[in-house]
């Protein structure tokens, strides 16, 4: 799970998001349960997040049995309190991030996280060699969604994109409109140069040690008639927190986004599965009593 230091609430600074860290979100291969690895996203309506922050599903589709809750405001760190890196890829130098999404889906539609790292060497492997210029990125797009592109930089550092949603043409579209910037530069990414076709915007530029601030509340809920459990898990605040939330993990079943705050579905694609339309607010005392324990 992603951590922040300086994170309040009932769980503690480690569990401030439903991401997963293992080895199977570093991969992005890594699917839900879904038999054919696939996942949705789709813009969750006005009217049925404006006052989300209590996020349960409507009891009659999945019976909620915990929740909790929680603001964070610092650095996003790991379970060992240094800076976080993403994908499970490790860095002893500070790592410039790069996100390019479209505005008014955010999260739940097609993105691109982009690093930049100073030390390590860690290209895409089983990945379609393509020449740009002088350079070659080694691109892969999966049928589950998830795509990476890797390549070597003059310098010696190496560029690192992990998408959601994106085509492989739209991969190389997106690593031929940057440019590196110096290495002594506050945030030494790249500059991106918007092709006039796209739609993607800068969406973060930042380190991953730069201090990010924001709110989380999760619930965990179960179907009856199948017995399968799901987690409904809402971020409002930093941008780089409610990306990573999404793509540094195994395919969610759902995503929906408005205004800054996004809201992720978690579980087996099952007859009966909730799904974005499905979240409601609880009220206050079943919330209290869902942190408590049920």
């Amino acid at each position: 799970m992603l951590g922040v230091a300086g994170c309040t609430g009932s769980e503690g600074a480690s569990s401030t998001s439903s991401s997963a860290t293992s080895s199977t979100a570093a991969s992005p291969e890594a699917t839900t349960s879904v038999s054919d690895g696939t996942s949705s996203s789709v813009p969750l309506a006005a009217s049925a997040i404006e006052a989300l922050v209590r996020p349960i599903v409507d009891p009659e589709v999945c019976e909620s049995f915990a929740a909790i809750e929680g603001e964070f405001g610092g650095q996003i760190v790991d379970p060992d309190g240094s800076p976080r890196t993403f994908f499970a890829r490790p860095s002893e130098q500070p790592v410039p991030i790069l996100i390019l999404a479209t505005p008014t889906d955010g999260p739940a539609g097609g993105f691109a996280f982009i690093q930049r790292f100073f030390d390590g060497d860690d290209l895409p492997t089983n990945a379609a060699s393509v020449i740009v210029g002088e350079t070659e990125f080694l691109v892969r797009a999966l049928d589950n969604g998830n795509g990476e592109v890797g390549w070597m930089l003059e310098d010696g550092s190496q560029g690192y994109l992990r998408s959601r949603g994106l085509g492989h043409d739209e991969l190389v579209e997106i690593v031929s409109a940057l440019s590196p910037r110096s290495s002594d530069a506050i945030v030494p990414g790249f500059d991106y140069r918007q092709p006039a076709d796209s739609e993607l915007e800068v969406m973060v530029d930042q380190l991953n040690t730069d201090p990010v601030t924001g709110t989380h509340a999760s619930s965990g809920c179960r179907v009856a008639a199948t017995g399968d459990v799901y987690s409904i898990s809402l971020f409002s605040g930093a941008e780089l927190f409610q990306y990573a939330s999404v793509i540094d993990r195994p395919p969610p079943l759902a995503v929906g986004y408005r205004g800054d705050t996004v809201i992720i579905v978690a579980g087996p694609d099952t007859p009966g599965a909730p799904r974005v339309d499905d979240i409601v607010n609880a009220d206050a005392d079943t919330w209290q009593r869902l942190r408590s324990g049920g």
